[in-house]
């Protein structure tokens, strides 16, 4: 069964075998380090989204100017969804 070829045992537990000799967890540091980064990341983009949208002209951008503000300030990672689909 896929369980099985992921190295995870009937009753689940951590995944081994395919990508690690071990379990494959991570905890400490790392996983610390690794949310930094991804928390710096989302801060940067959303503050670039959101100086990009104020540069733009209404008719360079899809849907309301003021609905892609609000969507940023309520979830930074939606600057994705912006530099995806809000730019004409």
């Amino acid at each position: 069964a896929l369980s099985e070829l992921l190295g995870r045992g009937a009753a689940g537990g951590s995944l081994t075998g395919l990508w690690c000799d071990r379990p494959c967890t991570m905890n400490g540091k790392p996983k610390k380090l690794l949310l930094g980064w991804l928390v710096a990341v989302e801060v940067v983009s959303a503050a670039l989204a959101w100086r990009d949208l104020s540069r733009r002209r209404d008719d360079q951008v899809r849907g309301h100017k003021k609905a892609w503000r609000a969507a940023m300030l309520l979830n930074p990672g939606n600057s994705v969804l912006y530099w995806a689909f809000g730019r004409r």
